[in-house]
């Protein structure tokens, strides 16, 4: 008697958007520019997608670039200060990269300036809390003090929590979200009821609760202006978050 599978791969479901690399770089049409950010050797194997044009690059290659192919172009070069223009690309790639990197606002900045109005961005980031993120920074620790290595830089600058995120598929607006931890819930987001404000789809009431001492804050939407100042209580939500 065979035993149900405990694990199993997702499977996309017909009509479902692309969640991960792979299905990403397939939806995109033919002849669709697509940039690889951080791309080491690259993110995907390149050769099957022949007719997208890639353009790929990392600040270096210590494993090295991507194999050459008429279809893709090699540079080296800075995400915090790319030499590209604005809105180039259909798809951006940026897989596994953000927890290197220290300016980590003007990096993702810059990802979303060269990615095309209605283009796609792709992210994909470890969990700080996973087994292979926190063995890896023990790595780096490691080496630079046990080995007597102290020039040597921390690779990984950043730490990402798990946060899921439900969203309304008409509005694309957050209709749930929970903020992980060091595998307990801090905070979880709700979104009650959506109106349609200005010609917005906008959160008619957002609720915070920070499950660990049942703390909340209400907040209410009842228009949207873009040069009033900034509300008290965002900043309140904002301390919320933080702790």
């Amino acid at each position: 008697m065979s035993a149900t599978p405990w694990v199993r791969k997702p499977e996309r479901a017909a009509g479902d958007p692309p969640l991960f690399l792979r299905e990403t770089v397939a939806d995109a049409p033919a002849g669709a520019r697509v940039l690889d950010a951080g791309c080491g050797p690259g993110s995907w194997p390149y050769g099957q997608r022949a007719e997208l044009r890639i353009a790929s690059f990392d600040v270096k290659y210590p494993p090295g670039p991507p194999a050459a192919a008429p279809h893709v172009v090699v540079f080296r070069a800075d995400l915090a200060r790319l030499p590209l223009s604005d809105g180039l690309f259909d798809l951006t790639v940026c897989h596994y990269v953000l927890e290197h990197v220290t300016a980590l606002a003007a990096c993702c900045d810059e990802l979303a300036r060269v990615t095309k109005p209605g283009g796609r961005l792709y992210l994909a980031v470890p969990r700080s809390a996973s087994f292979d993120d926190r063995l890896y920074r023990f790595a780096g620790w490691f080496a630079k003090i046990a080995l007597l290595k102290f020039r040597k830089r921390i690779e990984h600058q950043q730490r990402f929590e798990r946060r899921i995120v439900w969203l309304d598929p008409s509005s694309w607006i957050p209709l749930r979200a929970e903020h992980e931890r060091d595998g307990a819930t801090t905070l979880v987001a709700r979104t009650l009821g959506i109106r349609d404000i200005q010609g917005v789809p906008t959160p008619a009431r957002v609720v915070f609760e920070r499950p660990l001492d049942h703390e909340t804050i209400d907040m209410e939407f009842e228009s949207v202006d873009y040069e009033a100042p900034i509300p008290s209580s965002f900043f309140s939500t904002l301390e919320l978050i933080k702790r």
